[in-house]
């Protein structure tokens, strides 16, 4: 009877709690409804339940007109404040343009997709004030920005829908065909007089419309022209600083001027994975790419750990291009051991930093529930230190000639290799990703997750079962991540195991070392071809060369056969068809964001 009459009295005290008025929504999404929470009515499934995982089970009720009242949407951007204000980001970016910029329906469209879609996406599980933010605030204001986030939206929307895969992506169609133009009026914005001024906004608006033409042309397959825009971004980043404009006076800075350090992240990681898949010698020097700072006995929080992993990561790139993972013999530089074990200590204090994180709540006692979303967060950073860790660890084992044992260096990381395939199943498999029409969608981000970790296991790993787990991964991981494209990524794969294990049985759990390619080179070439294709490049031992090394260089294009250099021992090589891509060249761009940038850069 006291508990009866206890719950009574907190029945009736419950009402006394104050609480907001607001009406009753009738068009949120099913799920949201069941939980009793405010849904966003994001478009195909709402980003409520993507950022807890859940699935969206779609709308009762028809969609709300796109064009929202005016007053609502004046309201819901930041109006004009102080400096001290400036930087203090909203709850809320409208999702719709408002009806003053003149708008027609498909540019709504697709800047709405652009908004409930592409930008979470591009977010990623670690968050991103760029993506969440800036770039939605600033294309509400400036034109250039509006139109390149309009194209991008309209492209990302048909990558989704052309069964998920990139190479199904035609440009003949009338909504690529708005894409394009949409992406030409963004660089027609960036000509106009005033963009021409070497001020600080119009350095800030230039660099936010190259992030996402780099985005742009990534996912329609033009992938020399995202590196022209890399390049030339990341030039035209290095002379604002070196001009003084990255440290503009407070008051002069407008509510969505973005930070420069938000730039220099950005551009660094863009800069850093240019450069580990050309080859190229990393452009951003300084800050990005010193010695990592010291690094905490405990990370505060999941940032904090990514941002500590990311510098140990850009400065190990940076040491690695001298012995190439992919690119020609390595040859150590003097100072390669010093940096080796200064790198190793680095990854042995971020590990400890980043498990005690991971423990706190239970070193106080206390059950933490992780969200889908970290758990993806951690799974993600472990597995790109034990990637970098082995990279560290074997680029200067190697000798400058290759030997009978240099191959044999990757079997001692067979536990290592089994953990990374586990951690990116589970990434692949967190149930976080945007779905349409009850599957996955095609995951699209500009940065590095799990398609390197898995394509060094895949060409490293010589145990068959585990390798095999992770071309299998490749094949269904449908993603694109910056440069790196899961199939084309997956048949490279393919064709390397295809090569070592010829005539092996399937009792040989091994690849022996005489079967092993070393020396593997592979690069992505997309410009000036009527489809995809990768360069790879490897050598192998031939018993016809008398334990001589011959190079083999196989183009991914349709079957044909070439005639290697004279001199060569072998004959011919046989190419093979990866994927195809339909091209469409008729709007150039180089000249115009020449212009732009007033940079020489391209």
């Amino acid at each position: 009877m006291v508990e009866v009459s206890t719950k009574q009295v907190i029945k009736k005290e419950l009402p006394k709690r104050s609480r907001a008025f607001s009406t009753r929504a009738k068009t949120g999404c099913k799920t949201c409804k069941v939980r009793h929470v405010k849904c966003d009515e994001g478009r195909p499934g709402c980003r409520k339940c993507a950022a807890t995982g859940r699935q969206c089970d779609g709308y009762a009720h028809c969609t709300p007109s796109p064009n929202p009242k005016p007053s609502a949407l004046s309201s819901s951007i930041v109006p004009k404040s102080s400096s001290s204000a400036a930087h203090q980001l909203p709850t809320i970016v409208p999702d719709f343009l408002s009806p003053s910029l003149a708008v027609s329906d498909q540019e709504q469209h697709s800047f709405h997709f652009f908004h409930t879609q592409t930008a979470p996406q591009l977010s990623g599980c670690f968050g991103s004030k760029f993506w969440d933010y800036f770039v939605l605030q600033a294309s509400h204001r400036e034109p250039a920005v509006r139109h390149a986030a309009i194209a991008l939206g309209s492209l990302h929307e048909r990558f989704e829908l052309e069964d998920r895969f990139i190479s199904k992506v035609r440009y003949d169609t009338e909504e690529n065909s708005f894409a394009v133009r949409q992406y030409v009026k963004a660089i027609n914005c960036l000509v106009q007089p005033n963009m021409s001024k070497h001020t600080c906004k119009s350095a800030n608006i230039a660099l936010t419309t190259c992030i996402l033409f780099i985005c742009f042309e990534t996912l329609r397959g033009h992938h020399n022209s995202a590196l022209a825009h890399i390049d030339g971004g990341v030039k035209i980043f290095s002379e604002l600083q070196v001009s003084g404009h990255s440290a503009p006076v407070s008051h002069d800075l407008p509510e969505d001027h973005i930070p420069v350090s938000i730039f220099r992240m950005l551009f660094g990681r863009l800069d850093t994975q240019a450069s580990v898949l050309t080859s190229r010698a990393r452009i951003i020097d300084g800050e990005s790419g010193s010695s990592p700072n010291s690094i905490p006995d405990r990370f505060l929080n999941i940032e904090q750990a990514r941002e500590a992993m990311e510098s140990i990561w850009t400065y190990s790139a940076r040491n690695l291009l001298s012995c190439s993972m992919y690119n020609g013999v390595p040859l150590p530089l003097p100072t390669s051991q010093e940096t080796k074990f200064q790198l190793l200590a680095h990854l042995e204090n971020w590990n400890r930093a980043f498990e005690s994180f991971s423990c706190m709540s239970t070193e106080r006692g206390n059950v933490e529930i992780v969200s889908p979303m970290e758990m993806r967060a951690r799974d993600l950073l472990r597995l790109h230190k034990t990637m970098t860790q082995i990279l560290v660890t074997t680029s200067t084992t190697h000798s400058a000639r290759f030997n009978e044992s240099s191959e044999l260096l990757w079997d001692d990381f067979q536990l290592e290799f089994e953990a990374m395939v586990n951690w990116a199943s589970e990434i692949i498999r967190t149930p976080s990703d945007i779905q349409i029409g009850g599957r996955k969608a095609a995951s699209f981000t500009l940065d590095s997750e799990i398609l390197q970790p898995l394509f060094l296991i895949a060409t490293k790993c010589r145990h068959r079962r585990i390798r095999n787990k992770a071309i299998l991964l490749l094949n269904q991981a449908n993603r694109q991540e910056g440069l790196w494209n899961s199939l084309l990524t997956a048949k490279v794969a393919e064709r390397i195991r295809e090569i070592e294990e010829s005539g092996l049985g399937e009792m040989v759990a091994i690849v022996p070392e005489s079967n092993r390619l070393r020396n593997i080179d592979m690069k992505f070439e997309f410009e000036g071809y009527n489809g995809r294709r990768a360069w790879l490049g490897y050598r192998t031992f031939s018993a016809y060369e008398s334990g001589e090394w011959i190079q083999i260089h196989e183009r991914n294009t349709p079957s044909e056969t070439f005639k290697t250099p004279s001199g060569s021992g072998d004959s011919s090589f046989q190419v093979h068809d990866i994927q195809r891509i339909e091209r469409s060249r008729e709007h150039s761009f180089e000249s115009a964001w020449r212009v732009s940038i007033k940079s020489e850069s391209f």
